[in-house]
Order: structure tokens, then C-alpha cells, then sequence
């Protein structure tokens, strides 16, 4: 049996183990779209809530609070990591094109009111080459081997047709999560065979796991 939101019963998705299914009716708000196995909720319905919970004040100043804890204890708890880290930007800022790369950006930065502004306007515009240079970092930090580009991106956004490689729930460039298969932590690559596009859900749950210890804790191995 298929897997995703194709499914057109919460019990067929329940038995099928999907995270969502598709019914083609309408919900009480009007909403045709697919809904959460676990909740029978519709994902519209859920997006509205979750804009409604991010408008009360101080929500999103609280969820960055505990997004940073949250980073700075797995960087204690890893050693070896804030090492590689520490020793991977001291090496960065010591080469000359890098330094003058800055000082260029700096001056941009005071003589253009505007830079900064468009500097994020191009990142929210091309998330495949941001997606790529996170990865590259990661990669020398972990020391990886392997690279992909932007096209290699699309590529594979395009052959999972548009879809979480995880519970094939629909994503595009705003929302998709790029997830090495298996972790750069655990001895991945960053070669394009070992990429994939996850929906965010997805990949904060499986996170630095193994994927076969992810697909077992998901039932899907035994």
C-alpha cells in the first residue's frame, strides 16, 4: 500500500502507518487539503493555528530563546564538534580571499542603506544555493567528503516530485528541509546520492539519526 497523502481514510493511513491522508471533502473552516493521521486535524487549519500561536506577544522571541539553549547543549555535549568548528573558522578567516571578501561586504554594508535588505531578499529567492553553502560548511566542519550544487538540488527536489522523501507530504522551495541521509556526523557524504528533501516536520524528527535506526523507530524495519 502507498504511503502519503493520497490515502483516502484516516483508518487506511492509521493502518498504513502515513503521517496524512486525503479524503477530497471539506473541512468546517472550507478547506480541501490533507489532513494528519494523528489528529484527523486538516494541515490548513493547523497553519492557521500555528500563525495565530506565533502572532501572541513574545512568541517568537521565546521559540528562538529555546532554539539557541537547545543548539548550545548539543554543541556541549560534543566536544569534538565545537573543536572541528572552532578550528574549521579560524582556517576560514585567515584566507586572503575570504578577508577581503568581508571587507568588500562591510563597505557595501555602510555606504548602501539597501544591501542588507536585498542580501536577504536573494536568500529567500534562492534557497537551493543557501541550502548548498549550509551543507559545504557542514561538510568541511565534519570533514566529508563529496559536494553538490544548486541544480543538483532541483534535480532531486524535482524527482520526488515535489514531495517529503519521509511521509510525501507536498513542499516547495519555502518550506523544503535538505537532509543528508545518512549524517555527515555518522561518516556521510555530501555527494548528491546522499540527499534528499524532507518536509520540516520530518527531518527536525529524524535529525542526526541513522536511517536505519530512523526507519526502525518509524516501524517501517523490524
Amino acid at each position: 500500500m502507498k504511503f502519503g497523502p493520497w490515502l483516502p481514510s484516516r483508518s487506511l493511513a492509521m493502518a498504513a502507518g502515513a503521517k496524512s491522508y486525503f479524503t477530497g471533502k471539506s473541512c468546517k473552516s472550507g478547506h480541501v487539503a490533507f489532513r494528519f493521521t494523528s489528529s484527523g486535524h486538516c494541515s490548513e487549519c493547523e497553519k492557521a493555528w500555528d500563525r495565530r500561536r506565533n502572532e501572541k506577544p513574545g512568541r517568537k522571541e521565546a521559540k528562538k530563546t529555546a532554539s539557541r539553549l537547545s543548539q548550545r547543549k548539543r554543541r556541549a555535549s560534543d566536544a569534538s564538534l565545537v573543536a572541528r568548528e572552532r578550528e574549521y573558522h579560524q582556517a576560514r578567516k585567515a584566507r586572503p580571499e575570504v578577508k577581503e571578501k568581508e571587507r568588500e561586504r562591510m563597505r557595501l554594508k555602510r555606504l548602501d542603506p539597501d544591501f542588507v535588505a536585498r542580501e536577504r531578499q536573494y536568500k529567500r529567492d534562492h534557497p537551493e544555493q543557501v541550502a548548498v553553502q549550509n551543507s559545504r560548511r557542514r561538510a568541511r566542519i565534519n570533514q566529508a567528503e563529496g559536494s553538490h550544487t544548486p541544480a543538483d538540488i532541483l534535480r532531486i527536489f524535482l524527482s520526488q516530485g515535489r514531495k517529503c522523501g519521509e511521509c510525501g507530504a507536498r513542499v516547495n522551495k519555502s518550506t523544503w528541509h535538505i537532509d543528508h541521509i545518512t549524517p555527515l556526523s555518522k561518516g556521510g557524504s555530501n555527494w548528491p546520492t546522499n540527499i534528499q528533501i524532507l518536509c520540516r516536520p520530518c527531518n527536525l524528527e529524524k535529525h542526526a539519526s541513522d536511517p536505519i535506526d530512523f526507519a526502525r523507530r518509524k516501524g517501517r524495519l523490524i
